[in-house]
């Protein structure tokens, strides 16, 4: 079975050549970071979760680190959900995440520790928001409802790099919903 940052690599590589556009990493990694805030509903949370997870896997592929520098990330943030205050950073996250995209507006196409260290902070938001909800074990679970659903979605060949992939979501698409309903009443029986 192919790893979260596996699908999400396959899913970016049928739809985008590799190539790191900044407008349209910020603004995806800030859209995802807004609905995570936005609502109460905790599906629609876990829904944020997943997508925050797959836009900034896309973002590291995009900014040209290999599928085994990703997944050394994943196990740092795994390893992370056990040391770190997970509450304080979801407290505090989108201070830090402002902080970051307004001091980076130089982060020019490839420049390395600008953009990745405000998509370390959206995925951090992300592991707060979980461990808030009290389900952090069910992280991986929660990401891969998010690759599944999106692997249904239609492939039109390659878009634009400075475009969002998959705007119009095509016939095939089946939202993530029911599966993250699912994990949810799992972990709350």
């Amino acid at each position: 079975m192919p790893t979260i940052v596996r699908k999400c690599i396959a899913w970016n590589e049928a739809r985008y050549d590799q190539v790191y556009d900044r407008e349209l990493a910020c603004k995806l990694l800030i859209e995802e970071t807004l609905e995570l805030f936005a609502t109460e509903n905790p599906i629609e949370k876990l829904d944020a979760i997943g997508d925050i997870i797959f836009v900034a896997i896309g973002v590291y592929w995009k900014l040209g680190l290999s599928i085994e520098q990703i997944e050394d990330l994943f196990a740092t943030s795994d390893e992370l959900l056990k040391t770190i205050d997970m509450e304080k950073i979801y407290v505090n996250c989108d201070q830090v995440q402002s902080y970051l995209f307004d001091i980076l507006p130089e982060d020019i196409d490839g420049a390395y520790p600008g953009i990745a260290l405000a998509t370390y902070c959206s995925f951090l938001v992300a592991l707060g928001a979980l461990h808030g909800m009290g389900m952090q074990s069910c992280f991986y679970d929660v990401v891969m409802a998010i690759c599944d659903s999106n692997d249904t979605k239609e492939v039109k060949g390659k878009t634009d790099p400075t475009i969002k992939a998959n705007i119009n979501k095509g016939s095939s698409f089946v939202p993530p919903t029911e599966r993250l309903e699912e994990i949810y009443e799992a972990h709350h029986a």
